[in-house]
């Protein structure tokens, strides 16, 4: 991959980042806002952005298959914890429509319980974090594969190993005399 290509796949993982860790925060503040600390179960969403923020932070520049691997594990955790979260406010809702609805049938306290009290999609917004740490984990070089010259890049393609005096890239699957398994790449100004 080229090192311009490198630097936009840098600036993106580390643009994603960013927007995460921006996104935790505004979670955490907006918990805070709320009140939202009565039980043990409304302390979830706080662990949840925090790790979310943990996340973020392991991804940075320079992180290593261990720390991108933790990553993953802490995003994979926050989504499981948010469908969970999800599940409890729809079983609330469900709770109070039914109170209110006892002579209404199953669509219309269905409905209810969509539209309830209770904001239904707001777990979903604590998953956004998450999501974009995982996006920025995608191809990220700190897997670096054992035998080749990288992995996946988030702008588009496998990187591959290049012949910088030549400026082919050489794919490793092609024979190495042969022609179709070189690219010419554009030359850079000095």
């Amino acid at each position: 991959m080229s090192e311009r290509a490198t630097n936009w796949d840098s600036r993106l993982r580390e643009s994603l980042t960013v927007v995460a860790s921006v996104a935790s925060l505004g979670v955490l503040a907006e918990l805070a806002l709320i009140g939202h600390w009565h039980g043990a179960a409304q302390l979830a969403p706080w662990v949840v952005a925090q790790t979310s923020l943990s996340a973020s932070w392991a991804v940075s520049p320079g992180a290593g298959r261990w720390r991108l691997r933790a990553a993953r594990v802490l995003c994979a955790g926050n989504l499981i914890a948010c469908g969970w979260g999800m599940a409890l406010h729809l079983e609330a809702n469900w709770g109070f429509a039914s109170e209110l609805n006892r002579t209404s049938g199953l669509p219309e306290v269905a409905l209810e319980a969509l539209q309830g009290r209770i904001p239904l999609l707001a777990p979903l917004f604590g998953a956004m974090p998450s999501l974009l740490v995982l996006l920025a984990t995608w191809g990220h070089p700190g897997f670096g594969r054992r035998g080749s010259a990288g992995g996946a890049s988030l702008t588009g393609g496998a990187s591959a190993g290049g012949d910088a005096a030549v400026g082919r890239v050489r794919y490793p699957a092609e024979p190495a005399g042969d022609e179709l398994s070189t690219i010419p790449l554009p030359r850079r100004r000095p």
